[in-house]
């Protein structure tokens, strides 16, 4: 479920071909704190970054951003409570 909708999502800023170099891929997760926490805190509980980079990596290859995730020569990946929940993505070409 959590794939299909990270898809959704995707499908509407996918490169019009897919990306071949290398690239770097910079990552933000934003988690809601409901209170618990501060605005731009680090989270440092469950689910783990790997694990979060993984499906996403996955995903944006079924959306053609890259035929292969092998291309991702740089990863940057952070996460954090903040006010507002999202991904936010930045590809940069190497």
């Amino acid at each position: 479920d959590a794939k299909a909708k990270l898809r959704a999502h995707l499908s509407r800023y996918k490169p019009e071909r897919p990306l071949t170099g290398a690239v770097r891929l910079c990552v933000k997760w934003l988690f809601p704190h409901n209170g618990k926490h501060r605005d731009g805190e680090y989270k440092t509980t469950k689910p783990d970054t790997d694990n979060l980079q993984k499906a996403l990596k996955d995903c944006m290859t079924k959306e053609c951003f890259w035929k292969d995730d092998a291309i991702v020569a740089s990863e940057i990946c952070e996460k954090f409570w903040a006010d507002y929940s999202g991904i936010y993505i930045r590809i940069d070409e190497l």
